[in-house]
């Protein structure tokens, strides 16, 4: 999909109210928190959850 397609798509589903509520609820559980722990596996697949709200927001936000 052309990227400009996947953000119009993603500005498209979170302003819903759902989707305006699903963010928030990404922002709580990934927005602010510390990707890192002891086990490298888990700490990369924190991150990962992490950035992809991060690339959401960021698209949603411009």
């Amino acid at each position: 999909m052309p990227k400009p397609q996947f953000e119009k798509d993603v500005k498209e589903l979170f302003s819903t109210k759902t989707g305006q509520r699903m963010l928030a609820n990404m922002k709580a559980a990934y927005g602010d928190r510390i990707s890192f722990t002891k086990d490298p596996c888990e700490t990369a697949f924190r991150e990962g959850q992490r950035s992809i709200y991060i690339q959401i927001a960021d698209i949603v936000e411009n």
